[in-house]
């Protein structure tokens, strides 16, 4: 499910905010990088921001038929020392 806002994904929106890439959507999945295909030092400071910043923009969504229930997410970051920060969202 996107949740979208004048015609781009509140997701596309978010990550437009940041040097992040969308890699491919999987599903209702987004895999994220930064740091590629050039090196930049903040590339896991970057994929925080944005991590949190998708969190607060969901935070008070509606579900048009759950107009109950809270819309949920799930996110894993990777860094590794030499490796550039990927996200995965759902």
């Amino acid at each position: 499910m996107l949740i979208y806002c004048d015609n781009h994904s509140l997701f596309d929106a978010s990550i437009d905010r940041y040097n992040v890439y969308k890699v491919e959507t999987i599903g209702d999945a987004y895999l994220l990088a930064s740091g590629l295909p050039t090196v930049y030092d903040r590339h896991a400071q970057e994929m925080s921001f944005l991590a949190l910043d998708v969190m607060n923009s969901v935070k008070n969504y509606v579900i048009e038929h759950l107009p109950h229930e809270q819309l949920q997410l799930r996110i894993g970051l990777h860094s590794g020392s030499s490796a550039p920060a990927s996200i995965y969202c759902v």
